[in-house]
């Protein structure tokens, strides 16, 4: 029995502490808590899941508040301990963004003051000016990232995690609680898109899944088989594929988001 693999992206993480704050402090520990809408949609992404896990499943866990917290509602619901695994850890955004806003310090200040004036009661559309200018500060910081060697000892350690989860899922459905750049690498990394396109494309809180097909499957030289993409999952290093040691994995579906329509389309957003 082989099982399936949900990805879930975490909740809304809380941009505007991030933006706001002192950034000298680094802006990933104060965007690592989940707003009151990152709880809410927690609650009905537990739900969904709870509609599709039949006979338990496995949970799984990066280690990171704002994915911990996600996964909460599911784990209490079902009364399972998530185990945690760091390779499903979001890249350090400190460690990603902080060099390109010391290059640009003009971009820094205006995102602190337009932060800081919504944080004061101005007009709501500050804070969606600031999310806007946050977004483009991440992307051109992503742009260079991906062009580093950082990026392939990133993209190495998460399919590291995915080798371990084939692994749980051999006999069972698998839950993970983890973040836009992991399902990025994964999804790329199975049909040869492009990171950088997927990234800035993942809802919070939605679902991507995935079936691990049985292990006798046979797969021809290109890694194809029966319409699925078999993903080299241990040990990876970027080489060239062949059929040994390759994983029949199908994506089943990308970015799910429906549950999240409770009523209230503000339940949908991209950060």
């Amino acid at each position: 029995m082989t099982g399936t693999i949900y990805l879930l992206r975490h909740g809304q993480a809380d941009s505007a502490a991030a933006g706001r704050g002192q950034w000298q402090r680094g802006m990933e520990e104060q965007y690592d808590r989940l707003t009151r809408v990152g709880h809410r949609q927690a609650r009905l992404v537990a739900a969904e899941l709870q509609r599709r896990l039949k006979g338990g499943a496995a949970l799984v866990s990066g280690p990171l508040r704002r994915q911990r917290d996600t996964l909460a509602p599911l784990a209490e619901s079902l009364d399972i301990d998530p185990a945690v695994m760091e390779g499903w850890c979001e890249f350090n955004s400190d460690s990603v963004v902080m060099p390109y806003l010391d290059e640009h310090p003009e971009e820094r200040d205006r995102l602190a003051e337009v932060y800081r004036q919504a944080a004061d009661g101005g007009d709501g559309e500050l804070l969606v000016e600031g999310h806007r200018l946050l977004g483009a500060v991440l992307d051109r910081a992503l742009d260079r990232w991906v062009e580093a060697p950082e990026f392939q000892d990133f993209r190495r350690e998460v399919l590291g995690a995915f080798a371990a989860v084939v692994d749980l899922a051999q006999g069972r459905d698998v839950v993970v609680a983890t973040s836009g750049g992991p399902i990025s690498v994964i999804v790329s990394s199975l049909f040869g898109s492009n990171f950088r396109h997927l990234i800035g494309r993942t809802y919070t809180a939605s679902l991507t899944v995935l079936r691990v097909l049985p292990e006798r499957s046979g797969a021809n030289a290109d890694g194809w088989v029966g319409g699925a993409r078999q993903l080299e999952v241990a040990p990876f290093d970027g080489a060239g594929r062949g059929v040994d040691g390759l994983t029949p994995v199908r994506l089943v579906s990308y970015n799910e988001h429906s549950h999240l329509f409770d009523g209230a389309e503000r339940l949908l957003h991209l950060r």
